[in-house]
């Protein structure tokens, strides 16, 4: 990575938690999320020990601390046996207590994958040593089957001062960081790369949406390139039954969305597909949504979703067709597919840029439950209820406008009032809108500027009287 993308939350989130006397701080997130470079920021300018754990053995993974703690203190310890975990950290304590220090254990699920009691170990170790020095310490691990292990253990999370659970980068600091950049085009970046800074450096030089494909078709069919097999080797390094897993994946990216739809596609039993895509949440992979005004929680009422862009993409476009040799051949089948692809994300961008709008009050309403609306006739991309002021938002959204007009915004607007879940809201304003990354047109920004009711946000911007 070129470079530190902020994360101004999480570094003061820390470094309050740091002014403590006594600090346990658990920092957990999907792979390549950014979670050591938060902290090598975090410890830039404090005194601190980082160790980076290896898939090795314990007794190596000790070996391995040992030999840094001889490489890095000027009295190094020398014992006659191989030391305990006990030991090992006792004598980091005993180096940094007389100043305000940090120590890190980076990728904490290597040590409990080769000792499934290290956990234990440590919590006796956090009382007697780590907490009576004063020396905050930060365990930092991938979202994996390890993490759950971590959850369960309620001896452990109970001497927790702090867990920070990592979540991608919002779509605005993408903006802030390529202010240059043309909106459709970071909105395309995004749609490929998601919030994950470490991926964003490989195709910010494209400077078109053509280029910006090429350049992914290269990196992604390059057998020795880092994106070739990125996804699926993230995913056998975190479960053990890669091919079903791929599957809900591969169709989870063709938005069959369902449960009864997987259930039918995936041939699986019904508490096996339950059971693959609870950890793929967990992994960070795949999130689901049930649709707004729906109360009750059933599997069968949720939309499931491929959180990570990344992964969607890959199994959307690249893994399926690596039959196909010339690269042409897959540009062109991205290009002609992206439009309708695209759409979901900018979905989410078009979430991220509403609540930015309420937070400048540029919509007059707070409202009190916002979200996607579905029955089965009709969805809703948006739906905005504020019951303190009595008003209701619906709002369409649009990467593209090439066929989309005013003629199609007011079917829309129709649209909206013929739902009898809205009824009980028939006494509130309406207001309707659109979100899109292009410019609308000119009888549909006419029409929105001679309209109090209409709303549309271009881009960023918002059109308005």
């Amino acid at each position: 990575m070129n470079k530190f993308i902020d994360r101004k939350q999480e570094l003061d989130v820390l470094n309050k938690t740091f002014e403590s006397k006594d600090s346990l701080i658990l920092i957990n997130g999907p792979h390549h999320i950014g979670k050591t470079e938060l902290v090598k920021k975090f410890i830039e300018d404090k005194p601190y020990f980082y160790y980076s754990a290896c898939e090795f053995s314990d007794e190596l993974n000790r070996k391995q601390l040992l030999e840094l703690i001889r490489e890095i203190f000027p009295n190094p310890l020398a014992p006659t046996m191989m030391p305990s975990w006990e030991e090992l950290f006792s004598y980091i304590a005993l180096q940094t207590k007389d100043k305000k220090s940090v120590l890190v254990i980076d990728n904490l699920d290597n040590i409990i994958q080769s000792n499934p009691d290290f956990l234990d170990y440590f919590v006796n170790i956090w009382e007697k040593v780590l907490k009576p020095h004063k020396l905050t310490t930060i365990l930092i691990l991938p979202n994996n089957s390890t993490l759950t292990r971590v959850e369960k253990n309620t001896t452990f999370n109970k001497e927790l001062n702090l867990r920070l659970q990592l979540k991608p980068i919002p779509f605005f600091e993408l903006i802030q960081q390529y202010p240059e950049k043309p909106i459709y085009e970071l909105v395309s970046l995004y749609n490929i790369t998601g919030g994950y800074p470490l991926y964003w450096d490989y195709f910010i030089s494209a400077n078109s949406l053509v280029e910006q494909f090429n350049l992914i078709v290269e990196l992604m069919t390059d057998p020795k390139g880092f994106f070739y097999d990125l996804p699926l080797s993230l995913l056998q390094r975190s479960v053990w039954d890669t091919p079903n897993y791929a599957t809900i994946l591969y169709y989870l990216a063709h938005e069959i969305n369902t449960f009864q739809e997987l259930l039918k596609r995936t041939k699986l039993k019904k508490n096996q597909l339950l059971k693959y895509l609870n950890n793929l949440e967990i992994l960070g992979y795949v999130g689901k949504e049930k649709p707004l005004l729906k109360r009750r929680n059933s599997y069968k009422k949720y939309h499931y979703y491929i959180s990570n862009p990344l992964f969607k993409f890959w199994f959307r476009f690249v893994y399926p067709n690596r039959s196909l040799l010339n690269k042409n051949e897959l540009v062109s089948l991205i290009i002609n597919e992206y439009a309708d692809y695209i759409e979901k994300t900018f979905s989410n961008i078009s979430n991220e840029i509403f609540v930015a709008s309420i937070g400048q009050n540029l919509l007059g309403m707070s409202p009190t439950k916002y979200g996607t609306f579905w029955n089965n006739n009709i969805e809703i991309p948006l739906v905005a209820i504020d019951d303190k002021n009595k008003k209701i938002f619906f709002a369409d959204k649009k990467f593209s406008l090439k066929d989309y007009g005013l003629e199609n915004f007011i079917d829309f607007v129709k649209s909206t009032l013929t739902q009898k879940e809205f009824r009980k809201y028939k006494d509130y304003d309406r207001l309707y809108g659109l979100f899109t990354a292009n410019t609308p047109s000119e009888d549909l920004m006419r029409y929105a500027l001679n309209n109090d009711d209409t709303i549309i946000f271009s881009g960023t911007k918002l059109v308005k009287k």
